[in-house]
């Protein structure tokens, strides 16, 4: 019988840095979304928080973090997952 994953199981944590405090995964996530357009700073913020949980392993995608933060911006989707993905990278988060 084939194993379904629940919402309960986390996905794999992401980073490729091994003992990074989950104060520094935030800081992290936080400064992938500096600079960028956003209508008010709450959605920045909320954008933030939602990369931090994607970065942890609770939600599955970039892309579904960026679709449930609502943060709005003038930045097409594809071009703000693409930005937020390069900064990640460079961070040392893997993105998938």
């Amino acid at each position: 019988m084939e194993h379904v994953s629940t919402v309960s199981e986390k996905v794999q944590p992401k980073s490729r840095l091994e003992g990074v405090s989950r104060e520094e995964l935030a800081r992290i996530a936080y400064v992938s979304v500096e600079e960028l357009p956003f209508l008010e700073m709450n959605d920045g913020n909320r954008l933030g928080f939602h990369v931090y949980l994607y970065i942890n392993g609770e939600i599955p995608s970039l892309s579904e973090a960026i679709y449930e933060a609502h943060a709005r911006t003038s930045v097409h989707p594809a071009d703000l997952e693409r930005i937020i993905a390069q900064r990640l990278y460079a961070a040392g988060v893997n993105v998938e």
